[in-house]
């Protein structure tokens, strides 16, 4: 327990991994793409964040739904993480 906590207080990588099973952050996740699927997000403020996904929303690749985007932002993460290991896609 103490070394969980010392690696969520100062880890600088990775540290979602201690927080994304438990309940509470579940459920805040489930209500945040909820909110913003409420709303359609406009795609200036899509491209000033996520600006790849910007780009294959126009290009007709990747729907405008948060969880989408959101999934997708995540694969580009994991791609530099292919690309720096040197692993085939």
């Amino acid at each position: 327990e103490i070394k969980i906590r010392l690696a969520r207080k100062y880890s600088l990588l990775d540290r979602c991994r201690y927080y994304l099973d438990i309940k509470e952050v579940k459920e805040a996740i489930k209500l945040m793409i909820n909110n913003l699927r409420s709303v359609q997000i406009p795609l200036a403020l899509i491209s000033q964040f996520m600006p790849v996904q910007y780009k294959k929303i126009r290009c007709g690749i990747l729907i405008n739904d948060p969880e989408e985007m959101l999934k997708d932002r995540i694969i580009n993460c994991i791609d530099d993480y292919v690309y720096a290991t040197s692993l085939p896609v």
